[in-house]
This record gives C-alpha cells, sequence and structure tokens, in this order.
C-alpha cells in the first residue's frame, strides 16, 4: 500500500514539473529568452522585387535619367533602368495583398501601378515613357552673340511651358582678386513655331558687367507644362573666335539628372 502511495506521489510530482517547464518555457519564448519574441503585430519579413525601366523609344533599360520608384512608402532609386528591393511585408501582406507603386522621373511620364507581393522573388518589368521636351538644335551666330534652339515635345509644342539658356561667366567681385566662374540663366523667347511638335526659341546672350563670358559651353534646358524637363549642353563659341570644334565633342550632350 505504502509502496503504491509513493510511486502516485513520485507521478504527480513528475507531472507538476513537466507543467512548470512547459509554462517557463511559454513564458521564455514570449520575453524573447531564446531570441525570439512571438507576437503576430510584428511578425516581419521581406520580399525581393527587381526588374527593369524599359526607354519607350528604343527598348533600351533607362540610363539617362533618375527613376524613383515608391513601393508604399519604401523607396528604391534607379540610374541604370535596374533596380531591386528588398521589400519589407508586414503580417497583412505577407497573404498576398496587392501593393501600390508609383514611378517618377523628372524626363518620363508617371506610372502608378501595384503588384501583389509574395513572400519570395518577384518581377516587375515597366516601360517608360518619354515626355520631356527636347533640344534638337542649337545654332549660334559667330561673331555675334545671338542663337537659337529648337525644342521638340513629344507631348505637341503647346505644351512646351520654358526654355532656359544657362552660360558661365567668369565674374570679378572683388577688386585686385581673381575671376570667379559663375553660372547664370536667362528665359529664351519663341521666334516661330517650326511643326505640331517643334518651336523655336532665340535669345541675346546677356552681357553682364564686370564678367567675361566663357566662350566654350552653353547649357539648354526645356521645360514642359507637366514639369518634365530636359537640360542639355553644346559647344559653342562666343565671340570673334574663329576657332573650330574639337571633333571629339559631340554636338548634343545629354546632362540631365547628372550627379
Amino acid at each position: 500500500m505504502n509502496g503504491q502511495l509513493t510511486t502516485e506521489k513520485m507521478m504527480t510530482t513528475y507531472k507538476n514539473l513537466l507543467r512548470i517547464f512547459a509554462l517557463m518555457l511559454l513564458v521564455a519564448c514570449e520575453g524573447g529568452f531564446f531570441g525570439y519574441k512571438y507576437d503576430a503585430d510584428r511578425l516581419a519579413d521581406t520580399a525581393r522585387i527587381e526588374g527593369v525601366l524599359i526607354d519607350n523609344r528604343d527598348g533600351f533599360p533607362v540610363d539617362t535619367a533618375e527613376v524613383i520608384l515608391d513601393f508604399a512608402g519604401q523607396e528604391v532609386v534607379s540610374n541604370t533602368g535596374i533596380f531591386q528591393l528588398d521589400y519589407l511585408l508586414s503580417a497583412d501582406e505577407g497573404a498576398n495583398r496587392p501593393v501600390d507603386i508609383t514611378v517618377r522621373s523628372s524626363k518620363f511620364e508617371p506610372v502608378d501601378t501595384s503588384i501583389i507581393v509574395f513572400p519570395d522573388t518577384n518581377r516587375l518589368d515597366l516601360t517608360l515613357t518619354f515626355g520631356a521636351p527636347e533640344v534638337v538644335a542649337s545654332i549660334g551666330e559667330r561673331p555675334s552673340q545671338y542663337l537659337i534652339a529648337d525644342v521638340h515635345d513629344p507631348q505637341g509644342e503647346a505644351d512646351i511651358a520654358e526654355v532656359m539658356w544657362s552660360g558661365n561667366y567668369f565674374v570679378i567681385e572683388e577688386p585686385d582678386e581673381p575671376a570667379v566662374k559663375r553660372r547664370f540663366s536667362f528665359p529664351m523667347q519663341r521666334l516661330e513655331t517650326l511643326d505640331q511638335f517643334t518651336a523655336r526659341y532665340e535669345i541675346n546672350t546677356p552681357i553682364l558687367p564686370n564678367a567675361d563670358r566663357s566662350n566654350t559651353t552653353y547649357f539648354v534646358r526645356a521645360t514642359d507644362r507637366g514639369g518634365l524637363n530636359c537640360e542639355q549642353i553644346f559647344w559653342f563659341f562666343i565671340g570673334d573666335s574663329t576657332d573650330e570644334k574639337p571633333a571629339n565633342i559631340p554636338d548634343v550632350i545629354d546632362i540631365s539628372d547628372s550627379r
């Protein structure tokens, strides 16, 4: 009889110890004792989103503009047309809910779309439509300081909002001090409409007091009514120079978004 009671007491004690150990284990997990805290509201994981941004004009990746992709507040910037983002998933997004995406660039039309993000690698390739006005030609007359620029806008010539000329000047700011290089910008005036998409602009490059103009390059930036813009650099001699442009200098260099 005593042996049976002893055995029952041992079993009861053993069960109580198991209960205590299970309780300690639960507390340890909840408190992060093992390096992990179980909290359903804070569960998070990452899902990779990668893809290519295609220029609609030639089918190649967009490598001439900075493009910002916003995935519901998480941003990634691409300067090459290729992007990759480790998107932080919340618990409910793990249930494959769509994520809103906005794509913005100074040269391409905005894109608003969405993607259902799975907890794995996700592919998103987008074709962007070029929309910024471009300077397709610019001619400076020598020895005068008069120049023109032909601006093409894919939305139509009426969409061109502003064309700015910029040039470098060497300015004497203090007597007996070396001249300082400064860049100044001035608006160009519309001269005529060439066709449905192109207009010609002109400017007499300004003469500034106590300043000499640089006779190497100048810049033209065209902006449309939606804010898309493109700035280009041209090789040009202003003044009496009859030097020819070096053969290795292109007629137009696009410097928009250059960093």
